[in-house]
């Protein structure tokens, strides 16, 4: 019996562990659904100062006994197994299936915070007014904006303190806390890189927080059982809200809303609706329905007056343009589609704040790419930002909507996938180097950190890059087998332009990928060439951001 026990014990750390690697989804809520929550705070919390005594003594039988070692032992080996064996079965299931994971957990969330209001004894004005706080705190939480921080010893401790204290909280994500407090890559570079002192420090402050803290849960569970069972209610109830009620949340306007990498993380009825409209656009731009329905999807209408076919427009704005092949793709989609009340054009705006008068001065304009330098500078223009978009931090692609709500996408991420996989195949580099730090950066860096390959980015600014230019250590590019260049370095006319990097050190293993597709070969990519490197130009993930852009346009 004690062993099945431990078995059981670890399949629930299993389970934790696998919501932990989900965007929304904290262990903290498996743990309250498996109804071990409570047992786990107290387990924790008596790691105190008489356990050390102990540990000190080497009287390991006490110490294994005050500290509840047969149950914490399973449900910690559970966590450590999930998360190292199981977080990639979990990134290929909801990248190959979105539908049915956000599916899965979403009734999880809901269903869980139903049991758990069964564990309030009784429902007075204070309980209500607790779940209420819970839902707003966790609601906040998945709307707020992350902000630059500082990679200073204290500020480094502090992020492992609140991240692991968000992770034993229902609906609240320890990775989601440190992509606000911009400590994500950081980490994730460190990890990578087996940089000791800063997982030593992010260790220490992540001891320190999950035990102090549940001391404040067991104390609170203890004096105010029914407000604290409430207000964690209300966590998963804020962030199952938000998740279901609309697949796109409103940007927060003013300087805020330009910094940083963002991140949402509910979003599920948003990553199903998402999904299920590329399909549908795939097969209805495939000729798998009626010609009369596609020109109803490709959003065709006559005027009511006239009878006349009303053209739809679509264009890109940025500046310059000059390179810019959309203009030349979606007119060849077009008459290949038989869409001639389609037409796309170039729109070079001297500033992002010229996109009103644009849109003012053209009703029937639908859609808009957007490339640089305003992927990041449009969003606090746009009414509503795509879940993924924000998670990236960037927007390239603007859908308009009939009552003039303007809508932002990042389509860039799609052709990015595809770009990836058609370069990498099945290897999986250990390292990679990113090339830029603008708007594309943020979709590359959201990419590598899908596929679970830590990253370093080298920019001009030495305050937005691990590296500049002019101190890039050789090592760095020795040890990074995928170069990726986001910078517009190199795009016509400056073909003879390339990233100053030491190409002596590119070998037959690595792989460089160059956003750029005009030229189709850069002078970054011949360099690798040269050296015997396989690379691949910006032409697949140009591909796969404009079908993706026209999938929005015409959901």
């Amino acid at each position: 019996m004690k062993f099945t026990k431990s078995v059981v014990l670890a399949l629930k750390g299993c389970a934790m562990g696998m919501a932990d690697v989900v965007p929304g989804v904290s262990g903290g809520t498996i743990a309250f659904i498996s109804g071990i929550y409570e047992e786990l705070i107290d387990s924790i919390r008596s790691v105190d100062a008489t356990a050390l005594r102990l540990l000190a003594r080497l009287r390991l039988g006490e110490l294994w006994r005050h500290v509840n070692g047969r149950f914490l032992l399973p449900v910690l080996t559970g966590i450590a197994i999930a998360v190292f064996s199981l977080a990639r079965l979990m990134t290929y299931l909801l990248e190959h299936h979105p539908i049915e994971i956000w599916s899965f957990f979403f009734g999880l969330i809901v269903a869980s915070a139903l049991l758990v209001s069964k564990q309030i004894g009784r429902w007075d004005w204070r309980t209500a007014a607790a779940l209420a706080v819970g839902a707003a705190a966790a609601w906040w939480i998945t709307v707020a904006t992350p902000t630059e921080t500082p990679n200073d010893w204290w500020f480094v401790m502090l992020s492992g303190a609140v991240a692991i204290c968000a992770m034993i909280l229902p609906g609240i994500s320890g990775a989601f806390i440190l992509l606000l407090l911009g400590k994500y890559q950081y980490i994730m570079q460190a990890v990578g890189d087996l940089n000791i002192p800063v997982i030593a420090i992010f260790a220490v402050g992540a001891a320190a927080g999950i035990i102090s803290f549940s001391h404040l849960l067991s104390w609170l569970l203890k004096r105010w059982h029914d407000v604290t069972v409430a207000v964690l209610m209300g966590f998963m109830v804020g962030v199952a809200v938000e998740g279901d009620r609309r697949d796109l949340h409103r940007q927060p306007r003013g300087p805020a809303a330009a910094r940083g990498t963002k991140h949402r993380s509910g979003a599920f009825r948003g990553a199903v609706r998402q999904t299920v409209a590329a399909r549908g656009g795939r097969a209805a731009l495939r000729g798998g329905i009626p010609r009369h329905l596609r020109h109803r999807v490709a959003g065709t209408y006559r005027t009511q007056k006239t009878g006349r076919v009303a053209m739809r427009r679509f264009g890109l704005i940025g500046r310059p343009l000059g390179h810019s092949a959309s203009a030349k793709y979606f007119t060849e989609k077009f008459r290949k589609e038989g869409l001639s009340d389609c037409e796309y054009a170039l729109y070079e705006l001297p500033s992002v704040e010229e996109l009103p008068s644009l849109l003012a001065a053209m009703p029937e304009l639908c859609g808009l790419n957007v490339t640089i330098p305003y992927k990041r500078s449009v969003m606090h223009l746009l009414d509503r930002i795509a879940p993924e978009a924000q998670a990236i931090g960037a927007v390239n692609c603007i859908r308009r909507l009939r009552n003039g709500t303007l809508e932002g996408h990042n389509t860039d991420i799609a052709g990015l996938r595809a770009a990836l996989d058609r370069l990498l195949g099945g290897a999986e580099p250990a390292q990679a180097l990113v090339l830029g730090s603008g708007g594309a950066s943020q979709a590359v860096q959201y990419a590598l950190a899908e596929r679970g390959i830590p990253f370093a980015l080298v920019s001009r600014d030495a305050a937005k890059g691990n590296y500049t230019y002019d101190n890039l250590p050789c090592e760095a590019v020795a040890e990074s087998h995928l170069i990726v260049n986001a910078s517009p370095v190199g795009t016509y006319p400056a073909v003879g332009e390339a990233p100053r990097i030491p190409y002596a050190y590119i070998t037959p293993e690595h792989f460089l990928l160059d956003l750029v597709y005009n030229p189709p070969l850069t002078r970054f990519l011949d360099c690798g060439l040269r050296r015997g490197a396989r690379v691949l130009n910006g032409e697949t993930m140009f591909r796969g951001q404009a079908e993706a852009s026209w999938r929005i346009w015409n959901t």
